[in-house]
Parts: C-alpha cells; structure tokens; sequence
C-alpha cells in the first residue's frame, strides 16, 4: 500500500506541470469567457454544458495554472476516496477509514484490509492514467456510484440530481439511468432527465437560444453521429467492432481488420450484437428494483452495469476504465463472502475467470511491455477483453451460486476470509 500511494504522489507531483486533456477543459472555458465558437478547439467533443462548466476552471488557470492542476488533481483523490468510502458502505455496511488510519469501532474497515486493498491496486494502472491527462472521470465515477447510493438510502431526488448532473457532462452514465428505468425506478429517472434537461436549456443563458441550439446541434453532428475513434487508444466496444471491419487508422503501423465494411453496417453489427447480448442479462435481472438492504444479486447487477459503462461507451480512453473500481472490488468481496454454491466448481471458474482478466487490463501497460507492444496489445483491444472477462466472472458467480443464498442481504464481513 505505501509504495502504490507513493507512486501517486509522484504521479501527481508530475502531472501539475502537464496539460493532458485538461488543456481541452481549459480551452472551452476560454473560448465561453472569449465569446467565442466552443467548437473552435478540435479536442472540445464534450457537450455545450461542459463548455459552461469549464468557465471556473478557466479563470482559475488564469491566476495559477499550476494551482488549478494541483487542486484538480487533489480533488480526483477525494472523489476516489469517497467513491471507495461509498461502495464499502453500500455493499459491506462498514466505514472505510483513510490510509494508516487505525479502527476504533466495529464498524470501521481498515484502508489496508484486502478487501479494499486488493482492488484499489488491480485498479492503480487506470488511477495513474486518469491522473497523466488530468481527466474528470474520477469525478463522474463519484457522481455516478453516489447516485446508486443515495437510491438505496431512499434518496431518489438527491439520486437523480447527481445522476443528471453526470450525464449532462459527460453523457455515458446515462447507461445507468436506463438501467434504473429498466428496473421501475421512475421517479428518480425522472427527475434525472428534468436534471439533464435543465442543465441543457442553462447554456441558452449564457450562449444565447439560437447559439446554444446551434451549438447542441453542432456537438451531436460531429461528435455523436460519426463513427468513433478506432485508434488504439479508444478500448470501447464499438471501436473494437471497428477495428476488426473497417480499415480505419489504429494510430500505429499495425492492424488487425478482417473486412472493410461502411461505418453505417458496422454500427448496424455493433447494436445488433449488444441487444442480442443483452437479452440474457435483462431477464435474469428482470425483476424490480428496491431501495433495500442490497443483496448478493443486486452487488452482482452493479458490477455488470460498472463494467458496461466503458464498454458501451462509444469513446473509452484508458482513464474511463477507472469504473472498474466497482467490480473489481465486488466480484472480489463475493468470491470471498459466505454464499453457497449449488455448482462448487463455478466458484473456481469464476476466481479464474477474475484473475486471467487482471493481465489483461494491468501487465498490458507500457511499464510492462513497453510502448510499442502496448499499443499492438491495445490494438487487439486487450482491456476490452480484460473487462468482457471480468463480466463473465460475475455471470459464474450468478449461475453457480445457491439462488436463495444471492437474495440475501449483505450484513458485514463475518465468516469472509480474504
């Protein structure tokens, strides 16, 4: 645990000298302050809210750009602490202490205890990505997983309000809330969609109507029609799909396409083959959700719906797989909880599955192969299959499992060895 927090501390050290994509967030704030077209900036593909939103962060560089970076980045350690301190509560009902905090009370969980530890480090390789480019994803992943929480503490508004807010940024939490419509959680979507529809209309404010109409209609033509990134970098599903049938640019001199097919059939293949997927999974889980004590199945749907969003997301950097916090630490919690098996070696499948997904999504990494097979290894979408492994191991555990032990509420650690 010291050496990985000291390789963040480092790390963050560091990135206060870079811009990242940072320099984009920036950029739309200046160019909202300069009265000038958001669109102007080639790495500006966020929605005209986030432009809004970037206002703060642009006058803040202007008195100290290093203080904005340094503040920045402290605030992505929070929002990761909180996020954490979040799922410990929701899922296990304990008080997740901060590193090198000692417990005093029964409730309290070390920083240090497995549990939490073993899936803070399977997730440092994405914390340090997210870190280099200064990305806001540790934020939305707070915002997002504090939606779910709130749910289940019987907070729909206050649920909708940090959800809406999410996707009016960055859009692709949405997927959670179709999965809480999905699941007749109507109020709370609801008020999430009046959240997202007001963030939208504030822009007319600042822009004006017919420049934020103009502006809306601008972002959805160049940023959510067209046929995504297929460079290595993008680790989506979609742009998974398009390096295999397109010859699209990989952003190095190694390919891996079987076909050359028109973007418009590729998409057309992609949605086809994620509903035929999805078929099973939503009857399994078809039944209602309630805001109650959280089940071993309920964790198990959160996991799924965690590792989706990356995946279903059209555009997924490397950062945007900082998500995988909430698996990684649920599929590892209930490989080591008490329920009972009525298939014993679905257990062991299910730790394999887990553990052949962690090469994978971490010795992937430059620091391991170096820059140019990374990338090869990023080509053949190596964190894609990474977290399509961490999903199946989360469909083991649901198939192998007692049915009556996973409707059962989680209580505490008691009887769980790491």
């Amino acid at each position: 645990m010291v050496v990985a927090l000291l390789v963040l501390l480092l790390e963050t050290i560091r990135d206060t000298q870079r811009n990242g994509d940072f320099i984009g967030y920036l950029n739309a704030g200046n160019l909202v302050l300069q009265g000038d077209n958001i669109y102007r900036d080639y790495l500006n593909t966020w929605p005209p809210f986030f432009s809004v939103f970037s206002v703060p962060l642009a006058l803040f560089d202007q008195l100290s750009p290093f203080s904005v970076r340094l503040v920045w980045l402290l605030g992505s350690w929070f929002a990761l602490f909180v996020t954490m301190r979040m799922t410990v509560s929701l899922f296990l009902k304990r008080k997740l202490l901060l590193p090198f905090q000692k417990t005093r009370q029964k409730e309290d969980m070390s920083f240090s205890n497995p549990m939490v530890l073993v899936p803070f480090l399977l997730c440092v390789r994405f914390l340090m990505d997210n870190a280099g480019f200064l990305q806001i994803n540790l934020f939305i992943l707070a915002l997002t997983f504090g939606s779910v929480l709130l749910y289940h503490r019987e907070k729909p508004v206050w649920a909708a309000i940090l959800l809406g807010f999410s996707i009016a940024l960055k859009v692709f939490p949405i997927f959670v809330l179709l999965y809480f419509i999905y699941k007749g959680a109507y109020k709370l979507s609801a008020v999430a969609i009046g959240v997202v529809v007001l963030c939208c209309a504030s822009t007319g404010l600042v822009f004006g109507w017919e420049e934020a109409l103009a502006y809306h209609h601008a972002w959805v033509q160049n940023s959510v029609i067209p046929f995504p990134a297929t460079s290595q970098m993008n680790q989506s599903l979609m742009a998974a799909f398009g390096r295999f049938l397109s010859d699209g640019s990989t952003g190095i001199d190694y390919t891996i396409n079987i076909a050359n097919l028109d973007t418009s059939l590729i998409k057309k293949i992609y949605y086809g083959s994620v509903i035929i997927l999805a078929i099973y999974p939503l009857y399994l889980f078809r039944k209602r959700l309630a805001p109650t004590d959280i089940s071993h199945s309920q964790a198990m749907q959160w996991a799924l719906l965690f590792c989706a969003l990356p995946l279903l997301s059209p555009v997924a950097w490397k950062p945007y797989f900082v998500f995988l916090w909430v698996p990684l630490f649920c599929i590892y919690f209930l490989l080591h909880s008490n329920i009972k098996w009525k298939w014993p070696q679905g257990k062991f499948w299910a730790k394999a599955l887990y553990y052949i997904s962690l090469p994978c999504l971490i010795l992937s990494s430059e620091l391991f192969t170096g820059v140019y097979f990374s990338d090869v290894l990023e080509v053949w979408n190596i964190i894609t299959i990474g977290t399509i492994l961490l999903l199946s191991s989360v469909f083991v555990v649901y198939l192998s499992a007692d049915k009556h032990s996973l409707q059962k509420p989680i209580f505490s650690l008691q009887n769980q060895s790491p």
